[in-house]
């Protein structure tokens, strides 16, 4: 398995505690701490949708965005890039103060990023996406059967 984990962020109430599932796995119970509310590994070769459950015991989580890492090649040396989840999602954000289901799409992304930089650090962290390919700061490293995406329309968070 080649990883890339998938990180949620937003806000919490001070008494906000919940189970969180994605794809029916336990991937958070309890309370929260900081902006990270929870985060999930998946093969960087899955695509398409995994569904997410966040069930509230008490008080509330507000969803704002999420970051990805996935592995890369940085200067030759093997490490990791981080980076705004570049698909586009309109229902951000959103609060849960009860429970809500809702399907995660997924960046059909590549293995791996090559990354060329005079950054020293084993991981890049990236504020800009689309700047990035397009000036081909990151470049794709596609080693698996992939349907190439147009950067400018990605799929979106669709939340039922």
């Amino acid at each position: 398995m080649t990883p890339r984990t998938l990180y949620t962020h937003g806000t919490s109430t001070n008494d906000a505690i919940a189970n969180i599932t994605v794809d029916g796995k336990l991937v958070h119970s309890g309370t929260f701490n900081g902006t990270r509310l929870f985060e999930f590994t998946t093969d960087v070769s899955k695509h398409g949708k995994v569904a997410i459950q966040i069930k509230m015991q008490q008080g509330s989580i507000t969803v704002t965005h999420n970051r990805v890492t996935y592995p890369a090649i940085i200067n030759g040396t093997v490490g990791f890039v981080n980076m705004p989840q570049p698909i586009d999602q309109p229902n951000l954000p959103f609060t849960v103060t009860d429970e809500i289901t809702y399907d995660h799409y997924m960046f059909n992304g590549p293995k791996q990023w090559i990354i060329s930089t005079n950054v020293t650090d084993n991981t890049v962290v990236i504020e800009n996406f689309y700047s990035a390919i397009s000036t081909g700061y990151i470049k794709p490293n596609w080693q698996y059967d992939y349907c190439p995406v147009d950067i400018e329309n990605l799929s979106y968070v669709s939340l039922m």
